[in-house]
C-alpha cells in the first residue's frame, strides 16, 4: 500500500509520490495541506512538518479507509484515494507513468470541486496534542478546560449531562482526544423550608402574654439557613412587635434564604 507522501504537485511527482511506498513526509511542497473529509478535520503542512505523530495518525487514517484530500495548488483538491488507485489502474495497463499521471490530474472523477472543495475551509485543523491543566464545569453540558501554554481557556461542549459530583469527561478538542476530571455541583433550585413550632393560627385574650413563635427552616444544600420574621397589623403596616393590648389581627411571615 502506497504511503501518504508529504507531496502532490507535478505529474511527475504524483507518479512518484502515489506509487511511493516510501514513508510519509519524504518529500515537502509549496502545498501540502491534507483534508480528511470523513473526520472533517485538516492537516496544516507546518503542523505535519513538525509532527512526526500527526504524519502517522493521518497514515493510518488513510489506511482504514478514510476519505484523504490533497490541496495540490492554489484551491486545487484530489481525492488522493482515487487518485492513488487510478494511477495504479492506468500504469497496469502499460501506460507510461508520466502520462498515467497527467490523466489522472486531468480526470475530474479524482477533483474535488464546487461545495465539497469549499466545504473543506471549515474543517477544524488537527493540532499538536496539549497537556491539560485543570477543568471546570460552566453548566452540566459545558465544561472550560485550561491547556498548559495557552493563556485563554477553551469552552468546551460536552455529549454526556455531568451530575452532581466528581465526573470523568472524555472531549475532543482541535481533533485530538482528552479525558479530564470536573467537579460538578448542580444548581440549587429548591428553597429552603420553613417549620413553625406550635399553632400558625393563635388567638388571645387582650392584654395576654405572647411570645413569638419559633420558626426553623431546612435545606437540601446548605446547612444552615438564617430566618427571619415581619410582623405586619391588618392594614399592612410593618411593627416590631405585637401590643396584645390593641385589638385586632396581625400576621407574622417568615422567611428563609438560601446561598443559592
Amino acid at each position: 500500500m502506497a504511503k501518504i507522501p508529504f507531496k502532490v504537485m507535478t505529474a511527475s511527482a504524483l507518479v512518484a509520490l502515489l506509487a511511493s511506498t516510501a514513508p510519509m513526509g519524504v518529500a515537502l511542497a509549496a502545498k501540502g495541506d491534507f483534508y480528511n473529509a470523513t473526520t472533517k478535520t485538516r492537516y496544516s503542512k507546518e503542523d505535519l512538518q513538525n509532527n512526526p505523530e500527526l504524519l502517522k495518525r493521518l497514515q493510518e487514517e488513510k489506511d482504514n479507509g478514510n476519505v484523504i484530500i490533497k490541496e495540490i495548488k492554489d484551491d486545487v483538491f484530489i481525492d488522493y484515494g482515487k487518485s492513488e488507485k487510478s494511477l495504479g489502474e492506468l500504469m497496469a495497463t502499460g501506460k507510461n507513468p508520466l502520462e498515467a499521471a497527467i490523466e489522472v490530474l486531468q480526470n475530474k472523477e479524482n477533483k474535488v470541486e464546487g461545495d465539497e472543495a469549499k466545504e473543506l475551509g471549515g474543517y477544524e485543523t488537527v493540532g499538536v496534542k496539549l497537556v491539560v491543566e485543570s477543568a471546570n464545569a460552566i453548566n452540566a453540558n459545558q465544561i472550560s478546560v485550561k491547556f498548559e501554554g495557552i493563556e485563554e481557556p477553551a469552552v468546551i461542549d460536552i455529549e454526556e449531562a455531568l451530575v452532581e459530583g466528581e465526573n470523568t469527561v472524555n472531549f475532543n478538542y482541535k481533533g485530538n482526544s482528552y479525558t479530564a476530571t470536573v467537579n460538578y455541583e448542580a444548581p440549587d433550585t429548591e428553597a429552603p423550608v420553613i417549620s413553625v413550632e406550635g399553632e400558625t393560627t393563635i388567638s388571645l385574650e387582650n392584654g395576654a402574654e405572647f411570645t413569638l413563635p419559633v420558626a426553623t427552616a431546612t435545606d437540601n444544600k446548605d446547612k444552615e439557613v438564617k430566618v427571619t420574621s415581619v410582623i405586619k397589623d391588618a392594614e399592612g403596616n410593618v411593627l416590631e412587635a405585637i401590643d396584645t393590648t390593641v385589638v385586632g389581627t396581625y400576621t407574622i411571615t417568615y422567611s428563609a434564604t438560601d446561598a443559592a
